[in-house]
């Protein structure tokens, strides 16, 4: 049992631990390095795409950003709108709305990175947040400012 785990157990964890000391970048996206947690650089992928050589986990690992941009949906929200005249509740609507964001260079990567961490974390903190302001100024406003009907002759103009 030892001579196996010596033969073979042993060159096979070591050949995967070596082909951890390699990461590619594509054109479509950022390689953000670390060392110990600590930032070392960031790869841009309209520059420097292609294979990179980087000391093997756990001394380096690497975060790959999507430089395209990002569309996700969010969940429907159902809002109430005002009537203004008579200060009473007028309609009830229910919005769909996407939010499209992207990360345009290597600095804002950083600060991604650093402030929010990962696309997943951007569209849990981003959701909600968009959703809720999105109810709040749709509340706040009459209902014929989101929906407007216009007459035949102004269409024929």
């Amino acid at each position: 049992m030892r001579r196996f785990v010596i033969l073979f157990l042993l060159p096979v964890l070591l050949l995967l631990w070596v082909r951890s000391a390699f990461f590619a970048v594509d054109q479509a996206e950022f390689a953000y390095l670390t060392r110990f947690g600590e930032p070392r650089g960031v790869f841009d992928g309209a520059d420097d795409a292609g294979l990179h050589v980087k000391w093997p986990w756990p001394i380096e690992s690497v975060t790959l950003i999507d430089r395209r941009l990002q569309v996700f949906d969010l969940p429907p929200v159902e809002s109430l709108t005002r009537d203004l005249e008579n200060r009473t509740v007028d309609r009830t609507l229910a919005v769909d709305a996407y939010v499209c964001w992207r990360i345009p260079d290597a600095k804002a990567v950083d600060r991604f990175v650093r402030t929010v961490g990962t696309p997943e974390q951007a569209r849990r903190l981003l959701g909600p947040r968009v959703s809720g302001r999105l109810a709040a100024v749709i509340s706040n406003m009459p209902l014929d400012d989101h929906v407007s009907v216009a007459d035949e002759q102004a269409i024929e103009k």
